[in-house]
């Protein structure tokens, strides 16, 4: 049978046995039979003892075990032989101990039991069973019979949680709730009761903004709760563990709170204490709707409460939405009957063909006073008895066929019997339950008399189309639809020719074409009709001028139609022609003059007058519409007043002499001041003849310039000497080939030193007033080139020999046939030592600002740290756990290089931004750094925010740091992004821009030049000027406490200005910001990627020997590690003594050498010093995170042969290391 089997024989007659005692089996036990037989038996019962499915145990009267068959080996996890060395009581629960001994004299006094007792495992745990117990199966020998019921029990604890749900949700279903706060306050009670809770909450949950807004929490929850102000609207990527339900779509179960956990992120002070948290979330066609969370059960949450939470939400959300169904099916209905009832068409329900429903537009249809006047009545009554038949079928297919009836024309009787025209519709409608109809009726009475009318009207149009001696057409979408007799004789076409064609085939051009059919049409819409003159080209080839008008048949629709005349003006406009090339010829004559010409008739009336006369005429508000063509120029000189009414009675009596002969010319100045302006004219007049009239040629000129120009030189003169004596400013007059002066002021005296003797008839140079006489040049040659130069800042020399700073604006003027400087210069030597301190005291200001501001982001940065290092190690774990699966780690380990990456680089944020490391400019594209930076923004910014991008194709390269491009990117988006909280449109752009000398005179700090530019536009709130002027400045924010330091923009203006550039700013409120960047343009190549990256590292190895020394014991295992991989021998030190010690040792094997230079002791950079020391020709590469911290510079200066920052790829390693090996 096996080493773990029994014989229940031997077991029987075992010496020294308790229950057998040596003795043989009675005779009685077989019957007198052979002991084959009995034999035979007994194999059979072992048979059944070991095959039996329940475990089967027999032990004697001190509760040792004899025996065990192969069940009680599954069920108490010894095997059979192992439960022979064993007792009852290492199979009882130590706290069961005492009552097991009671019930074991119970047994052996009644000699059988029963029940369900619990019974320990080898490995510990307990398991349930139910038992039969029989005493003295033979003397001394008891056997029981074991069953696990854990399964049985767990399966009756779970019927009963289902049960307790059932009920719950009945006793749900049956509460009323006045709204859906109420029922989801009473389910979530119900909840808490069914898993045994403490507490709980419910969220509803947006997808769609991924947001939280609380629905309740728990009855008695807030009376425990001491946070000031509870939140109630949560984002989801700021939740915690409870938001993992989402983001996983799955339910959280943690049964220690207190435990340490990934995903938490705490609770604020005062919030109710947790320490076992079930949370669920609820789904609605795939769709996350809410979560449900219950608290503190005195258990552990297990799987069945999960599931009884899940369940009993699942039904509780379709409770609420069949509820709110229900809700929205009333609220329709009732919009549906208010609707209905206020409808301007009558609308009835008929059933069994009488009226169920009317509304009030059927009332007013059919007469009635009110609706029951119809409310059953047969419908077929309300119809005219010629049209009833047809309706007896139509009501038949809508009730029996539920056929529609579509759009027709029937008359319906009114109670008072009259007539009236309706078309009516119906569709099949079940009204009440009962099968009928919905029919609409509209009143077309009005309509049919209409149609009468017109028809009427057209009879009588085309009547007047046939005889109208005007040609007359109809064009639909200029297709020529009709046209008369009349209009076929103008164009020469037959009518059948005509009709149908596209109107183009009556231009001479397609450009005319078009012309007339857009300003035909433009006048339609502003006026209703449009009147075009145009030509046409007859079918014989000439071209005749014609007069369009045009009118459409509806004005809201000319697809319908544009009825049109066409009037032959061809000989009149021959004739317009004739006498305006007549009239042209003498205005081109009088328009050329400069004077103000009129001509007067032989009654002195104004008949003519030229371009200068008009000009002056509008310009002084009189004779605007016909500039004085018309009025009587004898009553105008009559009706003078002002400054010229004393000479207008002598011109009058000179016309009058002239228009009678007695005089040919005439000449007088006179005043003719305007309002606020003195002006003199002088008057010509003269005699012509026309038809045998004498008539008069007029002239006016004005001599105001000439009268007044020796008055405003001598003017001008006084003026200029007065300011050029009295200027607090030095102003002098130069020759500009030798720098003679000609000329200076008392400003310059007190500026210099010099007196106007020591100066006058000697040269700038002759003096030595130039600090550098290149200023002197670089300012003449400015002058040559443009005339003027403005803010020229120089340095000048004083009579006492001390040098000053002054700022100097010069200009070219010519005297005495000579050009000459005329120059005024400002002593800005105080102004410059104050700005030069204002400046230090505000670098000072700004760098201790800046500290402060890193402190302040301290809190952002460890965040954004601790992420990374969550990923770094979630993904390492992961590459473990697969590693000793078996399984490629390859994924898992690339998303940890790339979260290394991201921590490198947020390092070299803070570096750059605290300005502890020195820029990496090269040629690069700023297309390149924007297409970058949206990938980042576009995982960063809100969903809402649309990004978009317009990048020139031809953008000119750049010398810039990247890093410090993408900085200024996100800097000037993420601004954007909080000025649009609502979302909006992001634009980014590129283009090639030039700065010209005219906007950098606007712009100081612009410099002219070719420019690559980056605009950044948002649709946001906007500034006001005054939050403009202050945008740059630092630490200068418009949000709230703790939400921004302000320093963004002004790291944007740091690095345009560090790399050569100039930013601008538009905004107004309420139409967004636009920024433009002007980043100095390169020519050639932007740049290429770095060769380490592009090798490979097996391309990268050596077989030299490098000592590697750092202080981290992980950082130099590594490195060792790298370097060995690659061929290299490799020794390690952790510190710069041993390092020397190792140096010292090896007597000139050392390759090369890669140091640390923060360590404790003496450091890298005194072991460098002192390792250059033993031998000069050493090569040395240092390494480092601080990147301009004075070290690296000092180290490299020192004689280090390279660097490489930390942390570094197994590529930058080896490159560095390779390059520094193979240098001469």
């Amino acid at each position: 049978m096996g080493e773990d089997k029994q014989d229940l024989t031997a077991v029987a007659t075992r010496p020294g046995d308790p229950g057998g005692q040596g003795r043989q089996p009675r005779a009685g036990l077989d019957g007198g039979r052979p002991r084959a037989a009995v034999t035979t038996t007994a194999q059979r019962l072992l048979a059944i003892f070991e095959k039996a499915r329940d475990a089967i145990l027999i032990c004697d009267d001190d509760g040792r075990y004899l025996a065990a068959n192969h069940a009680a080996g599954l069920l108490t996890g010894h095997t059979p032989e192992e439960l022979t060395r064993l007792c009852l009581w290492d199979l009882t629960p130590p706290a069961m101990a005492e009552q097991g001994r009671a019930v074991w004299r119970e047994f052996l006094a009644r000699g059988e039991l029963d029940g369900e007792y619990a019974r320990l495992r080898r490995d510990g745990g307990e398991v349930q069973v139910e038992f039969r117990a029989v005493a003295n199966i033979w003397p001394g020998a008891h056997m029981s019979m074991l069953r696990d019921v854990g399964r049985r029990k767990e399966q009756e604890r779970l019927r009963q949680r289902d049960e307790d749900r059932l009920e719950s949700l009945l006793r749900i279903s049956q509460y009323r709730a006045a709204g859906d706060q109420e029922l989801l306050d009473y389910a979530l009670e119900e909840a808490i009761g069914l898993t045994d809770s403490k507490f709980g909450y419910i969220y509803h949950y947006s997808e769609e903004h991924q947001e939280f807004v609380l629905n309740t929490w728990s009855r008695g929850v807030m009376a425990q709760c001491a946070v000031a102000q509870p939140q109630t609207v949560y984002d989801l990527h700021k939740t915690g563990v409870w938001g993992e339900a989402v983001r996983q779509r799955r339910p959280m179960v943690i049964n220690d709170f207190g435990a340490p956990h990934p995903l938490k992120r705490g609770y604020p002070p005062g919030h109710v204490a947790l320490r076992k948290f079930c949370t669920v979330p609820v789904i609605v066609d795939e769709r996350i709707v809410a979560v449900a969370g219950v608290a503190n059960k005195a258990a552990d949450y297990d799987d069945a409460d999960v599931r009884q939470l899940t369940l009993l939400m699942d039904s509780v959300w379709k409770m609420l939405e069949r509820r709110r169904a229900e809700q929205r099916l009333e609220e329709s209905e009732r919009r549906f009957r208010t609707l209905v009832d206020s409808a301007p068409e009558a609308i009835f329900i008929q059933t069994d063909g009488r009226f169920a429903y009317v509304n009030q537009a059927a009332v007013r249809l059919y007469g009635a006073g009110a609706a029951d006047d119809l409310l059953g009545a047969a419908v077929i009554e309300r119809f005219h008895p010629d049209d009833r038949q047809k309706v007896r079928e139509r009501i038949r297919d809508l009730n029996q066929a539920k056929l529609s009836v579509p759009l027709i024309e029937e008359r319906i009787l009114r109670l008072d019997g009259a007539v009236v025209d309706v078309e009516v519709s119906a569709v099949p409608f079940c009204y009440q339950g009962r099968d009928g109809a919905l029919v609409f009726a509209r009143d077309v009475s009005e309509r049919k008399r209409a149609e009468r009318a017109m028809r009427e009207s057209e009879e009588m149009m085309r009547s007047i189309f046939r005889a109208a001696p005007i040609g007359i057409g109809v064009v639909s979408r200029r297709v020529l639809l009709d046209v008369n007799e009349r209009f076929c004789e103008m164009t020469g076409y037959a009518k059948e020719e005509i009709i149908g064609q596209n109107a183009v085939m009556l231009y001479p051009t397609r450009e005319e074409f078009d012309y007339v059919g857009a300003e035909k049409y433009r006048q339609i819409a502003e006026r209703g009709t449009g009147t075009v003159e145009t030509r046409f080209k007859r079918k014989d080839g000439r071209a005749i001028h014609v007069l369009m008008s045009s009118t459409p048949l509806n004005p809201s629709d000319l697809a319908a139609g544009v009825t049109f005349t066409a009037l032959d003006i061809t000989e009149r406009k021959r004739d317009e022609q004739a006498l305006r090339q007549s009239r042209d010829l003498l205005q081109s004559t009088i328009d050329s003059l400069s004077s103000h010409m009129a001509i007067l008739d032989e009654h002195g009336a104004i008949i003519a007058v030229n371009a200068a006369w008009r000009k002056f005429g509008q310009s002084n508000g009189f004779g605007a519409q016909n500039h004085g063509v018309g009025e009587n120029y004898l009553e105008i000189c009559r009706e003078a007043r002002g400054n010229w009414s004393s000479e207008a009675p002598l011109v009058a009596q000179a016309i009058g002499d002239i228009l009678a002969g007695r005089r040919e010319f005439y000449y007088l100045e006179y005043p003719c001041h305007g309002p606020g302006e003195e002006r003199w004219f002088a008057l010509r007049m003269t005699s012509f003849a026309s038809g045998g009239l004498l008539r008069v040629v007029m002239s006016h000129e004005n001599i105001t310039q000439r009268r007044h120009a020796e008055n405003a030189l001598r003017q001008s003169e006084e003026k200029f000497r007065l300011v050029y004596s009295a200027s607090p400013d030095a102003i002098n007059i130069n020759r500009v080939d030798d720098g003679l002066y000609l000329d200076i002021n008392e400003g310059f005296t007190r500026l210099t030193g010099y007196t106007r003797d020591d100066v006058l008839g000697r040269s700038s140079l002759e003096l030595n007033i130039w600090h550098d006489p290149a200023d002197r040049q670089r300012l003449v040659a400015g002058l040559r080139e443009k005339g003027y130069y403005d803010n020229l800042e120089a340095k000048f020399r004083r009579k006492d020999q001390s040098v000053g700073a002054a700022l100097m604006s010069a200009r070219l003027i010519e005297i005495g046939g000579q050009s000459c400087i005329i120059s005024i210069t400002r002593d800005i030597s105080d102004m410059k030592r104050v700005a030069d301190e204002k400046a230090r005291l505000e670098a000072q200001l700004r760098q201790a600002q800046k500290m402060e501001a890193i402190g302040t982001l301290a809190g952002g940065i460890a965040h954004d740290f601790n992420n990374i290092l969550g990923a770094i190690i979630g993904y390492t774990e992961l590459a473990q756990e697969l590693t000793r699966e078996g399984a490629s780690n390859a994924d898992e380990l690339a998303q940890v290089l790339r979260s290394a990456d991201r921590a490198r680089k947020l390092v070299q944020q803070i570096l750059t931004f605290s300005r502890k490391v020195e820029s990496d400019r090269r040629p690069l594209s700023l297309n390149k750094i924007v297409r970058q930076s949206v990938g980042m923004l576009e995982h960063t910014l809100p969903k809402m925010i649309r990004i978009e991008t317009d990048l020139a194709a031809d953008l000119r390269p750049v010398c810039a740091d990247g890093n410090q491009i993408e900085q200024i990117i996100l800097n000037i988006a993420g601004n954007a992004a909080d000025a649009m909280p609502d979302g909006g449109r992001l634009l980014i752009e590129t283009q090639n821009a030039i700065l010209g000398e005219e906007y950098c005179r606007l712009h100081l700090d612009a410099r002219p030049g070719q420019y690559a530019m980056l605009q950044i536009s948002d649709t946001g709130r906007g500034m006001d000027q005054r939050t403009r002027e202050q945008i740059f400045d630092p630490f200068f924010t418009t949000k709230e406490v703790g939400k921004g330091t302000g320093l963004g923009l002004a790291i944007v203006y740091g690095i345009v200005k560090d790399h050569g550039g100039h930013v601008s700013c538009y905004s107004e409120p309420d139409l967004g910001s636009t920024f433009k960047i002007f980043l100095p343009a390169q020519q050639g190549p932007d740049d290429q990627p770095p060769a380490g990256q592009e090798l490979s590292v097996a391309l990268l190895r050596g077989n030299e020997t490098i000592l590697l020394v750092d202080d981290e014991p992980d950082l130099r295992r590594l490195g060792v590690h790298v370097l060995a991989s690659a061929g290299y021998n490799v020794l390690a030190a952790g510190s710069g003594e041993e390092a020397l010690e190792l140096f010292k040792a090896s007597a000139g094997r050392i390759d090369l050498l890669v140091m640390d230079l923060g360590m404790p002791g003496m450091g890298g950079h005194r072991a460098l010093k002192e390792i250059l020391a033993i031998d000069p020709r050493a090569k040395v590469i240092i390494a480092s995170g601080y990147a301009a911290n004075g070290q690296v510079k000092a180290s490299l200066q020192s004689g280090a042969a390279g660097y490489v920052a930390k942390p570094f790829r197994r590529v930058d390693l080896l490159l560095t290391a390779r390059n520094v090996l193979d240098a001469k």
